[in-house]
């Protein structure tokens, strides 16, 4: 307002001429449009008039450009200088109170001045050149936002339930309508506003906003998780929650329980998200059907799986011929059932590490793993890998089981000859007895030429003696 008269009167001389003859009443009217009841009295030092008008835009510029900050000048002339802190939400009940003690003291200042507000508020936007950094912004907002929560918390109660201001103040930084008076709060226009800057400002709405649709959609369009506050009602609308979780699909945890319970409509996101979504399915976890779709998207869905579930025999044997790793996830019951583990070792040997032990000590089962992976032996019981009929077994698969034998069938002859007679590499994973027995050395060297490098000194030296070790 303030550019657009001062262009006009200044247009030519007969509209300066204009300008100056207009009535002090009109220039006083526009200054009350302009910056509120309160300016009139700002400058009482001022001729009334245009020199007032004037007065009031070059102050309300300093704000506009950041060169004034109402939280430095909102109690100069104050007869009693009242020094307070705000709260840590900075919802200015604090000022309140100041305002409250001091009703008898107030004369007019420029935290009262509708005009000075809206411009410290605007002080942080628009500007040729951004504005810099305040020092005492230690808040992690922009500074756009900060000029505005610092512009809000310290306008007087009249302003912050001035809609014009709060409107103004919630259009740039939506979260400043946690300063807004009760009923600012109620008015659907200005909370609509605030919502669409930023959603989280629902939680600062009525209750009665809270629970209008329209409000929520807007809110929730912005940012999913603003559902939390939505009302219990408005959590159960499904097109509500379904616009919050299109927004951020992990709001799916503030909707109502039917909506969580709903299996069409929790599979509809998990299967175009992620699993752990899972966490918030409710009672849908001990759903067998509805499990079973989840696992065909990934099957470490079951870990979120009601234990029940997990303990059903019929369901896991699925599960595990689905993909032998869910036998890691078997419990209860189900774990004493032999079929299971064998068909998860079946496919995958190394599964033996998700075993029961008693099935993992188990020649029939653990026979099966090596089969698969010989390597699965690393997961059976000790005493099975130290029996010598079946570490025989093992090593007549893969030499290189020879790694996983203790007990006697470590220390057994025949197990280590016949292991470096097919693979002299497996030398390596030989007792020392045997590192140091020339016979088993030079059997390795025949399948192995280099195998002597895991033999003892004695025998590498006896080896040297006899040429069977040359230079290159």
């Amino acid at each position: 307002m303030c550019e657009a008269v001062e262009n006009w009167c200044a247009v030519n001389t007969f509209f300066g001429t204009a300008c100056d003859g207009v009535s002090l009443a009109m220039w006083d009217t526009l200054s009350l449009s302009t910056f509120g009841a309160n300016a009139m009295n700002m400058f009482p030092n001022v001729q009334a008039g245009r020199p007032t008008f004037r007065a009031l835009c070059q102050q309300a510029l300093l704000y506009r450009r950041g060169q004034n900050l109402l939280d430095q000048n909102f109690v100069i002339g104050h007869p009693t200088a009242y020094l307070f802190e705000f709260d840590g939400l900075g919802n200015g009940d604090d000022l309140d109170d100041f305002h409250s003690a001091h009703l008898h003291n107030i004369i007019p200042y420029e935290n009262d001045c509708k005009g000075f507000v809206i411009a410290a508020i605007k002080s942080g936007t628009n500007l040729p050149n951004p504005p810099p950094v305040d020092a005492d912004n230690d808040s992690g907002l922009p500074t756009s936002d900060w000029r505005v929560f610092r512009s809000m918390r310290c306008a007087s109660p009249a302003l912050r339930a001035d809609r014009d201001v709060v409107s103004a103040a919630v259009s740039i930084y939506g979260m400043a309508l946690r300063f807004g008076s009760n009923l600012i709060r109620a008015d659907k226009g200005v909370v609509s506003i605030a919502v669409r800057e930023n959603g989280m400002a629902l939680q600062f709405a009525s209750v009665q906003l809270q629970g209008t649709e329209s409000v929520v959609r807007d809110a929730v369009n912005q940012n999913g998780n603003s559902l939390q506050f939505a009302s219990t009602q408005m959590k159960s609308v499904e097109s509500v929650v379904r616009d919050a979780v299109n927004q951020n699909v992990w709001s799916v945890e503030y909707a109502g329980i039917n909506i969580r319970q709903n299996p069409q409509f929790m599979l509809s996101i998990i299967m175009n998200s992620d699993i752990n979504l899972l966490k918030h399915a409710l009672f849908l976890r001990s759903d067998p059907n509805f499990m079973a779709t989840v696992c065909e998207k990934d099957i470490n869905a079951l870990k979120y799986a009601d234990t029940d579930l997990l303990a059903d025999p019929n369901f896991m044997l699925l599960r595990v011929a689905e993909d032998a790793e869910c036998l890691q996830y078997v419990t209860g019951s189900a774990l004493q059932e032999e079929t299971l583990t064998t068909i998860a070792v079946i496919a995958d040997g190394l599964c033996l590490r998700f075993a029961p032990i008693h099935f993992r000590g188990m020649e029939s089962v653990v026979r099966h793993a090596m089969n698969q992976n010989i390597r699965a032996l690393e997961f059976a019981m000790g005493d099975l890998r130290s029996k010598v009929t079946f570490m025989h077994e093992a090593v007549n698969i893969n030499p290189l089981a020879l790694e996983f034998a203790q007990g006697a069938a470590r220390l057994d002859y025949n197990i280590t000859a016949n292991s470096v007679t097919v693979d002299g590499n497996a030398l390596k994973f030989a007792d020392d007895i045997f590192k140091d027995n020339v016979n088993i050395v030079t059997l390795a060297m025949g399948t192995y030429s280099t195998a002597w490098i895991h033999a003892s000194v004695r025998v590498i030296k006896i080896l040297v003696s006899w040429n069977l070790i040359v230079g290159q």
